[in-house]
């Protein structure tokens, strides 16, 4: 649709916000054919710490931003500092408290107007910045900086951050030199929670928001392309203006799991497990057009995007852009960081003091990296050099033992029963065979523990026995009635390749006297000779002897078997099926009113051609992934023409736009949502409500968290705060609810 009508009812969805900063640029980059672009060596642990104690680890953290290579314990401050740029907070190390095997990061208002009068700061608000003091600040925050550096690596931390007026809290890697930094997340509340929920509180500069960035930050000197300070910035799933109007957010302030990987080409963005972005260091220009829709001839406006390069190996020589704010195009280490800061110069409750306003709480932290060396990094969980030592086919008396410095684990006997368990012992073990077994190898292991990795190391050997113990036997009458034929075959299930095997085999015609043959052989299979055909019965004997040529041991073993032809089974073989893939949805629908007058919609077009234009891209061939992204940025601009206020009538009357939330009658709802411990549910047409009705509550992550019958009225008294999709079934009809947890 090319004219926007004058009401826009949109169904909502969920949406994220894209902000380049672009100036000059780098010079395209050729990169050769079959150049591998992607790394693919292991991930080693080099960082971990799930903060057990009372106290921060100080061969880990540092209190402060020692980034910049200052001792601040020289100044009268003693144990606090001036913060970075726009915080206008003091780093104290009072802020930070370890217990209960997390950390906090506190944001305090102060009682008055702390001073440092050796503290140099330079005042933003002055143009140039000029340097002053003393620094003051109404409020004390927290801070911590990982001692070692990493310049690529894959970041994982559990972590919630606060929601309350002028928040700002960062999770990131700040490079030395101050040329690259990624925030894999950082949140804002620049109004706290929005009171004049949905609108307008919920304009993007308002609304609380939790995001992820990229920077690349101008080079110092020589800047050879004038390059200025370039960054991506997007915001994590589900915090749109719609978002917060439905009750259907991305709650920030509750434990999330961020993880984050970076290397020389690639930053990709995870919150709980789910890939949310990968950003791409080379990328190509495409033109799209704004309308995908548009009929031929139509000859309407298009955009430039970037189209990443995902290919691990280009097929042919390609010359290429570099996405503007990609870090590390000049290689440097970063520190890893977390901080809290304040936004506000004064104070947000004049008449209170030393009141705590919210924390970030971090649960644990783990930094993984490929090539942990060029940081000077270790492998927290290296593995020994070598493997437990000892012969490979095992025979009684055999030892094994363990590598230089392993110890202070466990042995134990994975796959098979081969050995009696537990195998016990120190460093050396001797084995004890189990007569019993059938299986000819089994895998030795060793389980310990070494200080700094916060999971188990294994060492093993995988193992053959020399000795016979129980041979697994089957015997195979194969007929042919057409030829008037058969014959039989002997073979062991699980052969051991150090065995010889020996067969004396008797097979006796029970239907007709005297009709006995017999056979001998080698091998792990035997098949006799081929025999003439009879319609009754037999009966197959044999004896196996089995010799160990390493061990010098044999065994005799015996077995039979027999057969009437004159019955049959028949099996049904199980058929396997797939899950059906689960399809989320939403509790009730919600419809929105928008109206433009005057010369509005001119400046919403153009508002989309700014945001699409240099856009990334993914698979600009996709026509429904085109019209997603040109829809996405359309639903998120017109936010800023949602207000309160009357409809007035009449079409050529300017009008404010009035929220209309409507419910779907179609589907069935809950109430209240956010819900606190019980909800509602309202059942759709489509259920019988005099018979029962089944429902299941799933979590975040998939899981089945309750179940039972529908009643009046279901619990939610064991569910922890947060998303939850609630699942109703009744023969063949299903539907599902989303809801929030309080």
């Amino acid at each position: 649709m090319f004219n926007h009508l004058a009401k826009a009812k949109l169904l909502v969805a969920a949406a994220s916000f894209t902000c380049t900063a672009y100036s000059q640029e780098l010079p395209p980059v050729t990169i050769p054919a079959n150049t591998q672009l992607c790394e693919s060596q292991p991930w080693k642990l080099v960082l971990y710490d799930d903060f057990s104690g009372t106290s921060l680890k100080s061969n880990l953290w540092s209190p402060y931003n020692t980034t910049w290579g200052v001792d601040h314990h020289s100044d009268n401050w003693g144990d606090g500092r001036i913060p970075y740029p726009d915080n206008y907070s003091i780093i104290r190390d009072e802020n930070i408290e370890v217990s209960s095997g997390r950390v906090r990061l506190k944001s305090i208002q102060k009682s008055g107007s702390w001073a440092c009068d050796t503290c140099i700061h330079y005042d933003e608000e002055k143009n140039p910045y000029v340097q002053s003091h003393p620094y003051t600040a109404n409020y004390t925050t927290g801070y911590i900086s990982s001692k070692q550096y990493f310049s690529s690596g894959r970041l994982e931390a559990r972590l919630k951050m606060p929601i309350f007026p002028h928040s700002w809290n960062t999770c990131w890697f700040w490079g030395v030199g101050g040329v690259n930094e990624i925030d894999f997340a950082e949140s804002k509340s620049p109004i706290g929670y929005p009171v004049a929920v949905p609108f307008p509180d919920l304009l993007d500069a308002l609304r609380p928001s939790v995001t992820y960035s990229v920077h690349a930050w101008e080079p110092k000197a020589p800047n050879t392309y004038n390059l200025p300070h370039e960054w991506q910035t997007e915001w994590y799933p589900s915090q749109s203006a719609w978002n917060w109007a439905t009750f259907n957010r991305f709650r920030y302030e509750d434990m999330h799991t961020y993880q984050c990987d970076w290397d020389s080409t690639r930053v990709s963005f995870y919150v709980d497990g789910n890939h949310i972005k990968t950003y791409y260091k080379y990328t190509e220009t495409v033109n799209i057009p704004l309308f995908p829709g548009a009929p031929p001839g139509y000859g309407g406006p298009s955009v430039s995007v970037q189209v990443p390069v995902t290919n691990c190996v280009l097929p042919a020589t390609k010359t290429l852009k570099i996405l503007k704010g990609f870090p590390y195009n000049k290689r440097s280490t970063a520190r890893l960081i977390f901080s809290t800061g304040v936004t506000s110069r004064e104070k947000m409750l004049p008449n209170f003091d030393n009141v705590p306003l919210g924390q970030m709480e971090i649960d644990y932290v783990k930094v993984f990296q490929r090539r942990p060396e060029e940081d000077s990094n270790v492998n927290l969980c290296s593995p020994p050099a070598g493997g437990i030592s000892g012969p490979d086919v095992f025979c009684p008396g055999a030892a094994y033992t363990l590598p230089a410095g392993v110890s202070g684990g466990q042995w134990s006997v994975f796959y098979g029963d081969m050995f009696n368990t537990p195998v016990t012992g120190g460093n050396t073990v001797m084995p004890a065979l189990n007569v019993n077994s059938s299986n000819y190898y089994a895998h030795l292991i060793y389980d310990y523990t070494v200080p700094g990795c916060p999971y188990p190391l294994t060492v093993g050997k995988q193992i053959y026995t020399g000795m016979p113990t129980q041979a697994n036997t089957r015997a195979i009458c194969t007929r042919s009635s057409f030829m008037s034929t058969q014959h039989f075959t002997f073979h062991i299930q699980n052969p051991n390749p150090n065995f010889q095997y020996n067969w004396d085999v008797s097979v006796q015609f029970l239907d007709l006297p005297g009709g006995t043959m017999t056979f001998t052989g080698t091998g792990a299979s035997f098949t006799t000779p081929v025999i003439p055909h009879t319609e009754r019965r037999y009966r197959a004997t044999w004896t196996l002897n089995v010799t160990s040529a390493i061990c010098g041991e044999s065994k005799t073993f015996t077995g039979s078997s027999i057969r009437f032809f004159d019955e049959y089974i028949n099996l049904d073989l199980p058929v396997w099926t797939e899950h059906a893939t689960f399809m989320a949805k939403d509790s009730s629908a919600f419809y929105f009113e928008a109206q433009f007058s005057g010369s509005d919609s001119v400046k919403y077009e153009n508002a989309v051609i700014a945001r699409l234009t240099n856009s990334v891209l993914n698979s600009p061939e996709d026509t429904q992934r085109v019209d997603s992204l040109i829809q996405k940025v359309r639903t998120d601009l017109l936010v800023a023409y949602l207000k309160f206020g009357d409809i007035e009538d009449g079409d050529n009357a300017p009008m404010m736009a009035k929220l209309q939330i409507k419910e779907a009658e179609s589907r069935s709802s809950v109430f209240p949502n956010p819900a606190g411990n019980n909800i509602t549910v309202h059942l759709s047409k489509a259920f019988d409500q005099k018979d029962n009705i089944s429902y299941r509550v799933v979590n975040y992550a998939g899981e089945i968290v309750a179940q039972s019958i529908l009643s009046a009225a279901v619990n939610l008294e064991a569910l922890s705060p947060g998303i939850y999709t609630l699942i109703l079934q009744q023969g063949n009809t299903e539907e599902a609810c989303k809801f929030i947890k309080k």
